[in-house]
């Protein structure tokens, strides 16, 4: 049927830090096939039961964890149909029918000629890219964006993840700025500064064991010099980089140079009608002073990890120094 000999590449960080982007590029390569968030409590695999799930932790155990992987290597993944409980009307009977992204992509990848690589696109494998490291082998591209940027989207969206379980699944590590604050939607801001930190901080553990399969990839590098910055990658994770990967590229340039679009987004997740160049500054107009302050004490140690680890300019990170350098000529 579908062989387990295809490669698997993980893309992967917070929500709204540009996994779908970053996901959708990688799989212009030859040769390869992106599936869609197939870790979603919503929309995923029938054997995750929740958001972040960790492997080890129950409801997933190891061994689930590696017949999940076994099960998305062979294409045989089996999805929900992805409707959420907002959706209703004909939007709502489409999906059931149809089912939604995941579903599709599932099907693009078996449909996909000559598959040699999966792009295995989910921020909400954040948890388990250490079980697919250290279990599989998995090559884990971590896309990293600031905490005012991610939090700020949150906020617009009124997204809300639990926060709780994850910081009782990782024991509390990366949990900085005291207690949680009981669920609440004046806290959302609150809560969305301890998800980033909690998953930034444990994705930086991760690159940091293990720079020869881990990734960063800052998302300012991708928005000033997305031609050095996808090069990098494509090289770093032997994908071939041909004409529709080109065409991609083209287009997200031309993006770029569409500055009179509007700074701030519209309601849908993946507006297309914005200035792709403020993504991470928009945030200004969208957070108090308060807000920001508090954000800051949440991230502020995990941030400064970063900031570190990419000064430090090892082959593993790709940012704007790096991007800079590869932009410069020979």
């Amino acid at each position: 049927m579908y062989s387990r000999s295809r490669k698997i590449v993980l893309v992967t960080g917070a929500p709204r830090s540009g996994t779908t982007v970053v996901g959708d590029q990688l799989a212009l390569a030859k040769g390869t096939s992106s599936l869609y968030e197939p870790m979603n409590g919503d929309s995923g695999d029938r054997q995750i039961s929740r958001y972040f799930e960790r492997p080890g932790v129950q409801p997933l155990d190891d061994a689930a964890f590696d017949g999940f992987v076994d099960r998305l290597g062979h294409l045989s993944l089996n999805l929900r149909s992805g409707v959420f409980k907002h959706e209703t009307g004909l939007r709502r009977i489409a999906k059931i029918v149809l089912g939604g992204r995941s579903r599709h992509s599932l099907l693009r990848a078996r449909l996909t000629p000559f598959l040699e690589t999966l792009i295995w696109k989910d921020p909400l494998a954040a948890l388990a890219a250490r079980a697919a490291v250290e279990r599989h082998g998995i090559p884990v591209v971590v896309t990293y964006r600031p905490p005012e940027a991610v939090v700020a989207s949150y906020k617009r969206l009124s997204w809300r993840f639990p926060v709780h379980q994850m910081a009782e699944d990782l024991s509390g590590a990366g949990l900085k700025g005291g207690a949680l604050p009981v669920r609440d939607a004046k806290n959302i801001v609150e809560e969305s500064a301890a998800l980033w930190s909690m998953i930034y901080a444990e994705l930086l553990s991760l690159a940091q064991a293990r720079p020869d399969l881990v990734t960063v990839l800052h998302m300012d590098a991708v928005l000033r010099q997305p031609r050095q910055s996808y090069q990098s990658l494509f090289a770093r994770l032997g994908l071939e980089h041909g004409a529709r990967a080109e065409r991609g590229l083209a287009s997200l340039e031309e993006r770029l140079a569409q500055k009179s679009k509007s700074d701030l987004p519209s309601g849908h997740p993946h507006s297309q009608d914005r200035n792709l160049n403020v993504v991470n500054s928009y945030w200004r107009a969208l957070l108090s002073e308060e807000e920001v302050a508090r954000i800051r004490a949440r991230t502020e140690d995990v941030r400064m990890g970063y900031d570190r680890y990419f000064e430090s300019g090892g082959a593993a990170a790709i940012s704007m120094a790096t991007a800079e350098k590869l932009a410069e000529p020979a």
